[in-house]
């Protein structure tokens, strides 16, 4: 049987629904060569992910997803095969993360002025052991508390660009959002390029080093795999691909992509060195 690896696992690091051991459990399960964790500013769960993969025979890719948000257009941007020690990549993660809370607080006093009562300390408690705070915990708060139907409606009605709830975020510029991924040693591929008009990006992305694009997605149709096929070979981009956390289907190995795709990054991963001082400037 072909080798398959799912690139895009979230944990309970990052609004993630397993454990690093248990996506590693499951992985071995589905019967997948390799997974790539990459949280949401967070690299907490790469070591148990590590040694998890040594004792179930399933390779694990340290990687990290971080975010770029510019008016109604935003790039998750993930970072594969990285150095997770590296004290570049731990910094903007510690700014990041002190950054998001610091939003939370305002998104917080803002849904406060729309009458909705919710506090600092019940995001907190949403998130659970969540090494950083989203507007995803706040959104799935309000779908508990009746405010809103479902998540999207979250979105759509308080906390997209444009609705009463929203508050920019801390980011570095786009010609600089790679940055600390290639500092670390990492290969970046922008994630789920379906959504926040991510595509429109796309250009100036692969203009500062940009390497992959994930053209596999839970919520990527048949339409969109074609569309971002095309950008990807017109770009000379690595297809990646992978589960996500997409909430009604298995954590792991929802969505998957051949095992070469591991290899063709890996390869890249080993010619950083020599690019690393055109990348940087």
């Amino acid at each position: 049987m072909p080798k398959k690896a799912d690139l895009h696992v979230r944990t309970i690091a990052s609004m993630g629904r397993v454990s690093p051991a248990e996506a590693v459990r499951l992985a071995k399960e589905k019967g997948l060569a390799a997974i790539a964790i990459v949280d949401h500013e967070s690299v907490e769960a790469i070591p148990e992910a590590v040694e998890a993969g040594e004792r179930y025979g399933v390779e694990v890719i340290p990687g990290v997803e971080l975010m770029y948000e510019e008016g109604p257009r935003e790039a998750h941007i993930i970072g594969y095969f990285i150095d997770w020690k590296n004290r570049s990549l731990l910094t903007e993660i510690s700014r990041s993360q002190a950054a998001r809370a610091w939003r939370i607080r305002r998104i917080i006093e803002e849904l406060q002025k729309l009458g909705i009562k919710i506090s600092y300390e019940d995001v907190l408690a949403e998130a659970g052991n969540a090494a950083i705070l989203g507007r995803t915990h706040i959104a799935s708060l309000l779908v508990k508390r009746g405010v809103v139907s479902n998540m999207m409606q979250a979105f759509d009605k308080y906390l997209s660009y444009g609705k009463p709830a929203y508050v920019p975020r801390y980011q570095l510029p786009l010609s600089e959002v790679m940055r600390p991924i290639f500092e670390a040693g990492g290969v970046p591929a922008l994630a789920h390029p379906k959504f926040s008009r991510a595509e429109e990006l796309v250009p100036e992305l692969v203009k500062h080093g940009l390497r992959a694009i994930e053209v596999y997605h839970p919520y990527h149709t048949k339409d969109d795999v074609k569309r971002f096929k095309s950008l990807a070979q017109r770009h000379g981009l690595i297809e990646t691909g992978g589960t996500d956390s997409e909430p009604k289907r298995s954590p792991v190995g929802t969505v998957t992509v051949p095992y070469k795709v591991v290899e063709e990054l890996r390869n890249w991963w080993k010619e950083l060195p020599k690019r690393l001082k055109k990348l940087l400037g």
